[in-house]
């Protein structure tokens, strides 16, 4: 659908539909968004509920979890590198 309206479907449909297509699109964005952060939120009070501890290896893997992530991060922008450098306003190192 998002391929279909970005080639012939803008021009299918008038300004006063696009926006109230956009907010619909939106809010069902939101509520998904909301979804998924009450039950992962659900879960994780289970779980922690049932173990009434953290320990020293749940701080190890949380470290763990969040150096990886900045590995992952600093991949994704060296790897679009170029073409952030000649997209929009550029990018430089700093």
């Amino acid at each position: 659908m998002g391929l279909y309206m970005t080639n012939i479907g803008k021009t299918r449909i008038s300004s006063g539909s696009t926006h109230a297509v956009h907010h619909v699109w939106s809010y069902i964005g939101f509520i998904a968004e909301t979804v998924i952060f009450i039950v992962s939120g659900i879960i994780m009070g289970e779980k922690g509920a049932e173990d009434n501890e953290i320990g020293m290896p749940d701080y190890i893997k949380l470290v763990g979890i969040y150096v990886v992530l900045h590995f992952i991060r600093f991949f994704c922008i060296m790897l679009f590198w170029p073409c952030l450098r000649k997209m929009g306003y550029g990018m430089n190192f700093r």
